[in-house]
């Protein structure tokens, strides 16, 4: 007795067998053989001329109406639903290569605009960049004409200057730098006795540090250095109750007073040490170390202006040598004389690095890397604050 069920395992794995095998698709034809297709085909139309020539003869499309893939697809649905089985093929033949020419178009555009808008892309970024080197070659040029132009007037002005100093060196007397040698004392005799000399007056000599060609800002600041070469700036403690307490002009009148006649002691002691050393008195006699001003500053300070430069270094160097005493004496055990310092930039100083501009350490480590005085640099900090960068 047979009974229908599932085939056995060993029927399922012996092979392959022909039931369930799919049929394969044929072979789509390729691009050579639609056009052997085509031309083998006994339809009138060959090629897109054909097509659009037939399809204007059946009235679907005038010759002077443009023809898009919308109104190819209606051609193609009117021919269908009204033309015969052999139109509807000559149709649909004609539709087809239409339809290839405007999507073959279609193609061409996109890909041109694409082509196009790279190009235009590229050639923007490149004008950009033209753009940007011809503005940093105007600007370097415009820096490099300003230079000329300073060079220029710098070359002008030191013309001048040495025109001047030659005309200063011609006019200045032969024996300019000799002793004068002083005529004997006249006696009262001999000046009764003379008539008295007619002198014929001279022509005022120019000053050896006045330049006539010098410009009004170059003078200021000559007076300026000059000024500065004078003064001395020494710092107090108010709240030190050895300072001064009286600030108006009686008491800046008196402390200027006493300090005058303390440099004069100490100008007097230093001719006898001299003396004592050298065993004659000095020619010119003692130096003249004078304050002509003394004024007091609100922050803690007075100003001192000296009768010449030579006055202010032998002041310094008084208030250097603690046998004199003399700033400490004057205006207090607190008081300093401020060194005269000057503010330079160093570039290209790494931010960071080792170097601490509040290290004094790295300060002596700069002075004596570079043959600079001990002491010479006396602070540094960043140009800007770390934490504003």
């Amino acid at each position: 007795m047979s009974s229908l069920g599932k085939p056995s395992a060993k029927n399922l794995t012996s092979g392959p067998t022909n039931i369930g095998t799919p049929t394969p698709p044929p072979p789509r034809p390729v691009a050579s053989d639609i056009k052997v297709l085509l031309a083998n085909d006994p339809s009138p139309i060959k090629s897109q001329r054909d097509a659009r020539t037939w399809l204007e003869k059946k009235g679907c499309i005038l010759v002077a109406e443009p023809y898009d893939r919308r109104k190819l697809v209606h051609v193609l649905l009117l021919a269908a639903l009204t033309s015969k089985q052999q139109e509807l093929r000559n149709t649909s033949i004609a539709v087809a290569l239409l339809l290839d020419n405007v999507i073959s178009d279609h193609v061409s555009e996109a890909i041109a605009d694409m082509v196009v808008t790279k190009a235009l892309s590229r050639i923007e970024g490149a004008a950009t960049k033209l753009n940007s080197s011809a503005d940093f070659a105007a600007a370097a040029d415009a820096r490099q004409a300003e230079a000329l132009l300073a060079l220029d007037k710098a070359t002008e002005h030191l013309s001048g200057v040495s025109a001047s100093l030659d005309a200063l060196l011609q006019s200045a007397p032969a024996n300019l730098g000799n002793p004068v040698e002083q005529p004997p004392r006249p006696t009262w005799a001999a000046i009764a006795a003379s008539a008295p000399a007619q002198r014929s007056p001279t022509a005022p000599q120019p000053r050896a540090n006045f330049n006539p060609t010098a410009s009004a800002d170059d003078t200021r600041l000559q007076q300026w250095f000059l000024r500065d070469a004078r003064t001395v700036l020494v710092i107090v403690d108010p709240t030190d109750g050895t300072s001064p307490t009286d600030m108006s002009a009686t008491g800046n009148s008196a402390l200027h007073d006493k300090l005058n006649s303390h440099l004069g002691d100490i100008d007097q002691a230093n001719v006898a040490v001299r003396t004592v050393e050298e065993g004659e008195e000095p020619e010119h006699g003692a130096p003249k170390t004078h304050a002509v001003g003394l004024s007091y500053r609100d922050r803690g300070a007075y100003v001192l202006e000296f009768i010449s430069a030579d006055a202010t270094n032998r002041f310094r160097k008084y208030s250097a040598d603690e046998t004199w005493d003399i700033v400490t004496a004057t205006f207090g055990r607190t008081a300093s004389v401020k060194p005269k310092t000057y503010n330079i930039i160093a570039r290209f100083v790494p931010c960071h690095g080792r170097f601490n501009p509040q290290d004094q350490t790295h300060l002596r480590t700069i002075e004596d890397e570079n043959n600079l005085e001990p002491n010479s640099i006396t602070s540094a900090t960043w140009l800007k604050a770390a934490e504003k960068r």
